[in-house]
């Protein structure tokens, strides 16, 4: 039996979760730390960094030339959706909400499509286009930078031919 599990690394003040399937809840990794500092942690893969023939946990920062490698101590499957596509349009909720001075913006179509993101302010006025092209079908994330802009509400949309999603966020300076 396969229970989805994940790994949940901690930055300094920032936290990170990759997913990935271990067996029946076995949780027998030894953590080894290359370097205390994985301060720009961004990828975190599953390969086999000593050679013993088990799935280990690798974390790599491209801030600092840094790495992290959680050994696997038992036997661990991973399961690739490498060939997954969305099913229908989506705007996820910014992350981090409140924010200051730069959030993330995933959103997902299913289909090839001419996509805007656009900020807007309370009163409706055009802030800054995110997002102004085509697009193939999948995942994406748009990053907002706003070390300009003042504390407030703001309102993001995701604009194709047919669908239109928007969501409130807020910066607090």
């Amino acid at each position: 039996m396969w229970h989805r599990q994940s790994i949940r690394i901690k930055l300094q003040t920032n936290v990170f979760t990759k997913k990935y399937r271990k067996n029946a809840g076995n949780e027998n990794f030894t953590r080894h730390t290359i370097t205390t500092n994985t301060n720009g942690a961004h990828s975190v893969y599953a390969v086999d960094v000593d050679g013993d023939g088990d799935i280990d946990v690798l974390s790599a920062s491209w801030l600092d030339d840094r790495i992290v490698w959680y050994e696997n101590l038992s036997i661990v499957n991973i399961v690739e959706n490498s060939n997954e596509f969305p099913t229908e349009f989506r705007l996820s909720q910014n992350y981090p909400n409140p924010f200051n001075p730069s959030t993330k913006i995933k959103y997902q179509i299913p289909e090839l499509s001419f996509v805007t993101i656009k900020v807007y302010d309370v009163l409706g006025s055009e802030i800054l286009t995110l997002v102004n092209e085509e697009k193939p079908a999948g995942y994406y994330v748009a990053d907002f930078y706003a070390s300009n802009l003042p504390s407030g509400i703001y309102f993001y949309r995701l604009q194709t031919g047919f669908v239109s999603k928007s969501k409130k966020m807020v910066l607090m300076k």
